[in-house]
């Protein structure tokens, strides 16, 4: 999935409202608040900001799955920067969050 198309089809997508969390670099200083969440069927996602609002500088956010509880994850700042977030692996804690080794990790709730 990335996270610019649209589903081909409306059936594969299902989309609402969330409370997403990001933590990059340490829980110090987590960025909390609302977002659109876009989801496959096979456990992809989608993230972008509500209307109006700010999502921590991000335009969009993507996690595709490579196997379970494996994904590979991207976001855009709304500068037009691309970053590639790297491997995520779901979190056995808390199966709402996906969690790098270096420190980054978003909760879809």
């Amino acid at each position: 999935m990335l996270w610019l198309s649209a589903p081909a089809d409306a059936a594969d997508a299902a989309e609402r409202v969330a409370r997403c969390v990001f933590t990059s670099g340490g829980p110090d200083r987590p960025w909390r608040g609302p977002c659109v969440f876009s989801a496959d069927r096979d456990g992809s996602f989608a993230l972008t900001p509500v209307e109006g609002r700010d999502m921590d500088g991000m335009e969009g956010f993507s996690l595709d799955i490579i196997r379970p509880g494996v994904g590979r994850a991207e976001y855009m700042m709304t500068s037009g920067r691309h970053e590639d977030a790297g491997i995520l692996h779901r979190s056995r804690r808390d199966p709402a969050c996906w969690e790098s080794g270096r420190g980054f990790s978003v909760c879809v709730y």
